[in-house]
């Protein structure tokens, strides 16, 4: 299944872990591995899909709900969520995102393991 942002353009898989487990689909990935298993992703018809930015993937969230705004609950619900961009001062971390009652980001390591939300569509930039 996915989910379309009709505010953002974006579309989103739905649910990576249940949508694409007989696809292959590997979990938590790094960082490296999240980028190559999005953009090599064939699903729902489309073959053009990505890791998310970091202002891409807090478009999910809104702060006047207890989770997401449009994917609810979130897979990994009070774990990392991957996004592809890298952190200015340290090219070996990147954002993440907790999505819990309220969104907390952060840098990790890109050699540690996080969840990972295929998006395709415009890309929102800040």
């Amino acid at each position: 299944d996915v989910v379309s942002d009709k505010h953002t353009g974006l579309m989103w898989v739905k649910d990576p872990e249940g949508d694409l487990t007989s696809g292959g689909w590997p979990g938590v990935q790094t960082w490296s591995t999240g980028l190559s298993s999005c953009e090599g992703l064939s699903f729902a018809g489309f073959t053009d899909w990505r890791m998310p930015n970091l202002f891409e993937l807090i478009s999910l969230y809104d702060a006047n709900k207890a989770a997401t705004a449009i994917i609810d609950p979130f897979v990994g619900n009070a774990l990392v969520t991957w996004t592809s961009t890298t952190r200015k001062a340290s090219d070996t971390n990147a954002h993440g995102l907790f999505f819990t009652t309220r969104l907390s980001v952060s840098t990790f390591a890109k050699s540690g393991t996080a969840y990972v939300r295929p998006v395709r569509g415009g890309r929102l930039n800040a």
